[in-house]
């Protein structure tokens, strides 16, 4: 009797899952349920196929070894042992990112309970602004062994965090991919920023238990609009915000950035940064989704208080912005600029697109220079009666004007990523250029500041792989003494 009843059950279980039992499942059945399982999938799958001819019948015989094997490794095994449901019953998920990284993760994604591998990863250089070929490799390296492993070991290397931007897709990432990590390490300056900006529950990380607290750092919390995940995640302040709301704590926290230097913004310098944060939330909904114009933004910042090196008691403050949008990159959406604009920016791809005998340019990357100059969008401003096409400009002007230093090491940096265009604010190439007050900004970053030139490869250039939308991050230092002393030659 009590046989029959256990093969009735065990014959549930074939009707709701037919052959492909999940091994966690199979995995907790008693020995004589076990071999009572294996006998009705061989049974089943017999039956399901001809086995007229000696051979076929041995061939069916081998695929019902086939699905036997999983189930028999799982009980004798390490493999899967500790693993949860979540993972085990895992199943192919689409992601914007992840897919345009690597463009045959459908192809190649293995059902879990066909993985045996165990991988661990390390990065270093977790940067945008200073290793953006290595950071993107990160990604599309996370991505192919997501398609195919167990199990993962994550370990960022890096002393401090150099840019909020990586933790931003990689949160994305994290929360459409399979849940196979399981853990790394990580400095604890890394994660007193990590836990103070918000970032730790989006990335799937559990307690810093050896966290003591998060003094000298003043984060702008992470905020988002409708980024795109299959996943939803608690205990953080993600719960929808206005624009306008966002802006004024945006204003309120550089604000606070600015008090510890003993500074703090003017009424005007508030209403510009104010009128910049919004330009910028705007270019991420209407450059993520350009059909609707309702798409999504992703903003998270801080500033840190660190050691110069030059003596125990010399401290520096260094400050991180970043925004992200997931969708269309910029070279995408400025295809679509007014005629008259449009054919000027063909007219300087098809003059750059191939230069001398060295490299040849991604037009698109050459359409992102073109679209961040000052008074190009691609919206006819005049017929739709639409501000733009001064957004980028802005946020590098406002970097400039906080983060000058006659210091080399703390002058600002600002990078751009945008599909596979990589493009970077620094050094001579810093800021902006208008020819007088009521003039265009521009940065063509060559040496003539001209786009009768091609824009220097070490500055402009192709990524490797493509990030299917847009970064914006920054970092300045805010140099007391030279402030200072800036504030007072203006009175």
């Amino acid at each position: 009797m009590g046989l029959k009843r256990k093969t009735q059950n065990l014959q549930e279980l074939l009707k709701t899952y037919g052959t492909q039992i999940p091994v966690y499942l199979s995995s907790q059945l008693a020995n004589d349920e076990f071999k009572q399982l294996r006998k009705l999938i061989v049974d089943q799958h017999l039956k399901s196929v001809d086995t007229t001819t000696p051979e076929k019948m041995a061939a069916a015989k081998r695929g019902a070894a086939k699905l036997i094997r999983p189930h028999v490794i799982g009980r004798k095994g390490p493999q899967y042992h500790g693993f949860s449901k979540k993972i085990l019953a895992g199943k192919y998920e689409t992601c914007r990112i992840m897919d345009a990284l690597y463009p045959v993760r459908e192809e190649k994604w293995k059902a879990p309970i066909s993985r045996r591998k165990d991988t661990e990863l390390s990065i270093q250089d977790f940067s945008f602004l200073d290793n953006p070929v290595g950071t993107m490799e990160f990604f599309r390296k996370l991505t192919e062994i997501e398609a195919e492993a167990l199990s993962l070991i994550i370990n960022f290397d890096d002393d401090q965090v150099l840019d909020v931007a990586p933790f931003l897709v990689f949160g994305v990432i994290k929360q459409n991919m399979l849940p196979i990590t399981k853990g790394g390490h990580m400095k604890p300056s890394v994660m007193k920023v990590i836990e103070a900006v918000g970032l730790r529950h989006f990335l799937e990380i559990g307690p810093f238990m050896s966290l003591k607290n998060k003094k000298d750092v003043w984060a702008f919390p992470m905020k988002q609009k409708n980024i795109p995940a299959k996943k939803s995640y608690s205990k953080l302040a993600l719960e929808p915000t206005t624009k306008e709301k966002i802006q004024d704590q945006l204003v309120i926290k550089i604000n606070e950035w600015l008090n510890q230097i003993g500074l703090e913004f003017s009424q005007s310098g508030r209403n510009q940064l104010n009128v910049m944060a919004g330009e910028a939330l705007d270019n991420g909904e209407r450059h993520s989704n350009p059909e609707s114009e309702t798409g999504n933004w992703t903003i998270a910042g801080f500033m840190a208080k660190r050691g110069n090196g030059s003596s125990s008691t010399a401290y520096e403050y260094v400050c991180h912005l970043s925004i992200m949008s997931v969708g269309s990159s910029i070279g995408e959406t400025i295809e679509s600029t007014p005629e008259s604009a449009h054919k000027k920016i063909e007219s300087y791809c098809d003059k750059h697109e191939k230069h001398l005998i060295k490299r040849k340019f991604n037009r698109e990357t050459l359409r992102t220079v073109c679209a961040l100059q000052d008074g190009v969008s691609r919206f006819d401003q005049e017929k739709e009666g639409i501000s733009g096409g001064v957004g980028i400009m802005e946020f590098v002007s406002l970097m400039n004007d906080l983060g000058s230093s006659p210091i080399v090491k703390r002058k600002p940096q600002l990078t751009i990523v945008s599909g596979k265009s990589c493009i970077m604010f620094k050094e001579q190439y810093s800021n902006g250029v208008s020819k007088g007050p009521e003039e265009p900004r521009m940065q063509w970053f060559n040496a003539k500041n001209s786009l009768d030139y091609p824009p220097d490869e070490d500055y402009v250039f192709d990524l490797p792989y493509k990030l299917q939308g847009t970064i914006v991050t920054m970092r300045f230092t805010l140099d007391e003494g030279y402030l200072q002393e800036k504030v007072g030659e203006n009175g």
